[in-house]
């Protein structure tokens, strides 16, 4: 399964960077950073499916983070921000996943 977004997820950003929903002017860049902060939570080892949920606000922050610290700009070095909400994110996967998979035994 690949990381993808939806439309209501790119309104979401676009309210986040105070741009008008109908504005479709940035929506190839706003997509393209969309999936890249996706992408690099897969590589951080959250699962695709936690990632693709776009109503997880752990994600929102996540992604909010990235759009707004790129949107405009050349990617450069992300905020410590960015990073802590990643690690809280998969210690609170790797909570679910003990609490599911050793817990019940």
């Amino acid at each position: 399964m690949p990381v993808e977004t939806t439309t209501e997820f790119l309104n979401y950003i676009k309210l986040l960077l105070r741009l008008e929903e109908n504005d479709k002017s940035f929506d190839k860049e706003l997509k393209t950073l969309i999936l890249s902060a996706k992408e690099i939570l897969l590589t951080a080892g959250i699962p695709i499916i936690v990632i693709n949920s776009d109503k997880d606000e752990q994600i929102k922050d996540i992604i909010g983070i990235y759009c707004k610290h790129n949107f405009g700009r050349e990617i450069n070095e992300l905020p410590d921000l960015f990073y802590w909400h990643i690690r809280q994110l998969k210690f609170k996967n790797w909570a679910k996943w003990i609490k599911e998979n050793l817990m019940t035994k």
